[in-house]
C-alpha cells in the first residue's frame, strides 16, 4: 500500500512539472485556487389561481425599508421580486385587487434566505352579487343571489320589511349599505349588507323621515351623502351617510325641484345631479365636495312630457330622460364644467316608458315600457351620445317599471308591477341585444316596483 501512494504522488508531480514546463513555467508548480462567490440575495415567486381573464392584481412587496409592487395578469408561476438581500424581512401585500373579485395571500411573508426563491400563493375567488326588489304592495323588500353563469335568480331570504309602499332601492358604492325610499310612509329605510350573502339587516335607526310621497335615492360616487327626490314636495333633500353604520341624518334646508320630480341621479363625479320632473322640465344641480349641498343649475332644461327616469352615462358625457307620456327617451350632454345640459334630441321608445339603464361600458341604453310590457335596447353613440334602437323592443312581463344592468354588463333585469315577476336578459356584449334566459320571468315579491343590482368591486 505505502509503495501504491508513492507511486501515485509520484505520478501528480509528474504530471503537473509537464504542465506548468508545458505553458512556460519554472520548474516549480505554482497552482492557482478559483475563488467561489456565494449568493448574497433571494427571489420571491407567486402561484396565482383564479385570476379572471383580464383581470389585473398589484401584489407590493415591502422588505426593509424598500418596497416595490408588480402587476399580476396572468394565471400560473409569477415571478415578484428579485435580489432582495439575505437575512432581510419581507412581507407581500395586495395593492389593487382585479374587479369583482377577493385575493388572498397565504405564505407571504419571512425572511429571505440567500440563494433561495421562496414561493407563496395568491387564489382569487368571484365575489357574488345580488339583486334587490321592492315589493310595494307587501311593504318589503327582497334579496336574491345571481348565478355569475346563466343570471338566474334564487331567493337569499325572506323578505325584509320596510316601510309602506316602497318605491325604489339603492345601493351605495361600496356595496355595503342599501336604501329604500318608501312612499307610502314618507320614511326611508337603511341596510347594512352581508358581503357574502348578501342578506339585509337593519341599520339601528335605520329609518328616517322624509315627506312628501318619496320616488328615488341615489347616493354619490364617494358614498358620503344620499339625495331623495319628494314628489307631492317638489323638493330633494340631501343626507349625510355615517361610513361606519349607514345610517342617514338629514341636513340643510330643503332644494326645490319642477313639479312632480320622479327620479335622480348623480353623476360618476360626484360633481352634478340631476332630477327628471313629471312636467317634462329637469332640473340640475352642482354637488359641493364638502358638505353635498346642492346648488341649481339655471336654466332647467325640457325633455319629454312626464319625465319618470333619468340616468348618467359611465363617463359623465349624457344624460337621459324616459318621458312616460309620450313615449320618447331625451338624451343631453353634460357641459363637464358647470354640469349645465344642452340638448341632444330625443328618440321613441315604447309605451310608457318608466325606466332607463346605460350599462356599465357606456355602450348600450335600456327603457322598461310600461304601458307596452316591452324593454327597448338602443346602442350609444361614444361621441354624441345619440341613441339608436337595436331591433324591436323584447317582450317582458305586465307592467314593466324598472330595469337595472349588472355591474359586469352580462345581465338585465326587469321589475314587472303587475306580474310580480322579475324578466332577465342576457346582453350581447357587441351588439347589445338582450335574449330572455331559461328561468325567466322569475317570481318576485309582490307588485315589484324597483330592481337594482349589486356587487361588490
Amino acid at each position: 500500500m505505502k509503495f501504491i501512494r508513492h507511486w501515485v504522488w509520484a505520478s501528480l508531480l509528474a504530471a503537473t512539472s509537464a504542465l506548468v514546463v508545458a505553458c512556460g513555467g519554472s520548474d516549480v508548480a505554482q497552482l492557482t485556487a478559483t475563488p467561489i462567490t456565494l449568493p448574497t440575495t433571494g427571489s420571491l415567486n407567486a402561484t396565482v389561481t383564479g385570476l379572471r381573464a383580464g383581470g389585473t392584481a398589484t401584489l407590493v412587496v415591502t422588505s426593509g425599508s424598500q418596497s416595490q409592487s408588480v402587476s399580476i395578469t396572468a394565471n400560473g408561476q409569477a415571478t415578484v421580486a428579485t435580489d432582495l438581500p439575505a437575512g432581510a424581512a419581507y412581507s407581500v401585500s395586495l395593492g389593487v385587487k382585479p374587479d369583482f373579485q377577493t385575493c388572498n395571500l397565504s405564505g407571504a411573508s419571512g425572511t429571505v434566505v440567500a440563494g433561495v426563491t421562496a414561493n407563496f400563493s395568491m387564489a382569487c375567488t368571484e365575489n357574488p352579487m345580488f339583486a334587490y326588489v321592492a315589493n310595494e304592495i307587501r311593504d318589503s323588500v327582497s334579496a336574491y343571489n345571481i348565478n355569475l353563469t346563466t343570471g338566474a335568480l334564487s331567493t337569499v331570504t325572506e323578505a325584509v320589511t320596510v316601510g309602506n309602499a316602497p318605491y325604489f332601492v339603492a345601493v351605495d358604492p361600496t356595496v355595503r349599505f342599501a336604501y329604500v325610499v318608501n312612499s307610502g310612509s314618507n320614511t326611508i329605510s337603511a341596510f347594512t349588507i352581508n358581503p357574502a350573502t348578501g342578506t339585509l339587516s337593519e341599520v339601528p335607526g335605520g329609518r328616517v323621515a322624509t315627506r312628501g310621497s318619496p320616488r328615488s335615492v341615489a347616493v354619490d360616487p364617494t358614498g358620503r351623502f344620499a339625495y331623495v327626490v319628494n314628489y307631492s314636495a317638489n323638493e330633494v333633500l340631501v343626507y349625510t351617510i355615517n361610513p361606519t353604520t349607514g345610517a342617514l341624518s338629514s341636513f340643510g334646508p330643503r332644494v326645490l325641484t319642477s313639479s312632480g320630480p320622479n327620479s335622480v341621479a348623480v353623476d360618476p363625479s360626484g360633481q352634478f345631479a340631476y332630477v327628471a320632473n313629471s312636467n317634462g322640465y329637469v332640473s340640475a344641480y352642482t354637488i359641493h365636495p364638502t358638505s353635498g349641498d346642492l346648488t341649481l343649475i339655471v336654466p332647467t332644461v325640457q325633455a319629454g312630457i312626464g319625465g319618470s327616469s333619468v340616468a348618467v352615462s359611465p363617463n359623465g358625457q349624457f344624460t337621459y330622460v324616459a318621458n312616460f307620456t309620450d313615449g320618447t327617451v331625451s338624451v343631453f350632454t353634460i357641459d363637464p364644467t358647470t354640469g349645465a345640459l344642452t340638448s341632444v334630441g330625443t328618440v321613441g321608445a315604447g309605451d310608457g316608458p318608466s325606466s332607463v339603464a346605460v350599462s356599465p361600458d357606456g355602450k348600450f341604453a335600456y327603457v322598461a315600457n310600461r304601458s307596452s310590457d316591452n324593454v327597448s335596447a338602443f346602442t350609444i353613440n361614444a361621441a354624441t351620445g345619440e341613441l339608436t334602437p337595436v331591433g324591436l323592443a323584447v317582450p317582458a312581463g305586465r307592467a314593466p317599471v324598472s330595469v337595472s344592468v349588472d355591474p359586469t354588463g352580462k345581465f338585465a333585469y326587469v321589475a314587472n308591477f303587475s306580474s310580480s315577476t322579475v324578466s332577465i336578459y342576457t346582453i350581447d356584449p357587441t351588439t347589445g341585444a338582450l335574449s330572455e334566459v331559461a328561468n325567466s320571468p322569475f317570481a318576485a315579491g309582490t307588485n315589484p316596483r324597483s330592481v337594482v343590482v349589486a356587487r361588490a368591486r
